[in-house]
C-alpha cells in the first residue's frame, strides 16, 4: 500500500504506512522469538532491512518534494524564471473600442476575447418585490371540518361502523 501512495508521490502517507509496517514487524519478530517457528527470523530481518530502505527513501522523496514543489510546481518553476517585471507592451484598441482607426497590425481582432467578466445577479430583484404584491384567494370555505378522534358516536368509529 505504501508504493502505490509512493507512485502517486503521496510520500508523507507512504512514510506512515512504512512506519506502521515496522512496529508490526517488531511485534511480528517478538513473537517469532517466543514460538516454535524461529527458522523464520532470518526472513523476518531481511524484510526489515527492505522496509527500513523504502521508509528512508520515502523520507527523502518528501523532503525533495518540499524542497522543489510538487511536480506540476517543478515544471512552470522555469517558465516563472522566465517572467519579468517590466512594463508589458502597450495592447492595441480593437475595432469596437477605436472604429475610426484603420490601420491594424492584427486585423483579425474585433473585440476583446475573452471578454471581461461582470457580476450577475443569482436571480432577478422582480421576483422578491413580486411575491409581496401577490394577492392569494381565501380558501378556508373549501377545507373540511376538522373531526375528533372519538368521531360522532364512540363504538361506531372504533370499530369502523358508521361509514
Amino acid at each position: 500500500m505504501a508504493e502505490s501512495y509512493g507512485a502517486v508521490s503521496k510520500w508523507k502517507e507512504a512514510q506512515a504506512l512504512y512506519d506502521r509496517t515496522s512496529l508490526l514487524l517488531e511485534e511480528a519478530v517478538e513473537l517469532l522469538e517466543q514460538s516454535a517457528y524461529a527458522a523464520e527470523l532470518p526472513a523476518m530481518r531481511a524484510l526489515e532491512s527492505q522496509v527500513d530502505g523504502a521508509k528512508a527513501r520515502a523520507h527523502a522523496h518528501g523532503i525533495l518534494v518540499a524542497l522543489q514543489g510538487e511536480p506540476a510546481v517543478a515544471s512552470t518553476s522555469a517558465d516563472v524564471g522566465q517572467m519579468s517585471l517590466a512594463p508589458a507592451a502597450k495592447r492595441q484598441k480593437t475595432l469596437l473600442e477605436a472604429p475610426d482607426a484603420f490601420e491594424r497590425a492584427n486585423a483579425d481582432e474585433l473585440i476583446a476575447f475573452p471578454p471581461k467578466f461582470e457580476t450577475v445577479p443569482c436571480k432577478p430583484l422582480l421576483f422578491d418585490i413580486a411575491r409581496n404584491g401577490i394577492g392569494y384567494p381565501d380558501v378556508s370555505s373549501r377545507a373540511k371540518a376538522k373531526r375528533s378522534w372519538l368521531g360522532s358516536s364512540l363504538g361506531s368509529s372504533w370499530f369502523g361502523g358508521g361509514r
